[in-house]
């Protein structure tokens, strides 16, 4: 089954850069914007598996948009489960990411600049591997194949 990622950054050279590097594999539906309130009515619309975003944007950082999601009276969480995160950012640093992180229950975090390797291993480790709260690695290792999904 393909998992479907949004992405959000205010920085349309990056979005376009990991919009390009992940529309690359087919086992992912990709969708991005740029504007925070949108990817806000996205992710209460369709089901992510994944959310890819900036923490610094206007007029809602990503944080908050993901804390936000989780409320969302329009998502029954029963139905559907809440999308994992991947937070980026070029502002703060990594200790401070993986705070955030840690602080609202995301998978793991990048600084930018990275690079489309970086930003593809990462994401398939968050995919295919089953990882609960408090799995940060925010190393980019321990990729699990595609093929070992377990439809989780």
């Amino acid at each position: 089954m393909k998992k479907r990622i949004l992405i959000v950054d205010d920085n349309e050279m990056v979005l376009q850069t990991m919009l390009m590097a992940l529309s690359e594999n087919e086992q992912y539906i990709v969708e991005a914007t740029s504007n925070p309130l949108d990817a806000y009515d996205l992710a209460a619309l369709r089901d992510y598996d994944l959310l890819i975003l900036d923490v610094n944007m206007v007029p809602m950082r990503g944080d908050m948009l993901y804390l936000s999601v989780a409320v969302d009276s329009r998502i029954d969480l029963k139905k559907r489960k809440q999308p994992k995160l991947l937070l980026v950012s070029g502002y703060y640093t990594s200790q401070e990411l993986k705070e955030k992180v840690e602080l609202i229950g995301g998978c793991d975090y990048m600084e930018k600049p990275f690079d489309s390797g970086t930003l593809s291993m990462k994401v398939a480790s968050i995919l295919w591997k089953d990882r609960g709260p408090g799995a940060i690695s925010g190393d980019g290792l321990g990729i699990v194949s595609p093929a070992a999904d377990t439809g989780n």
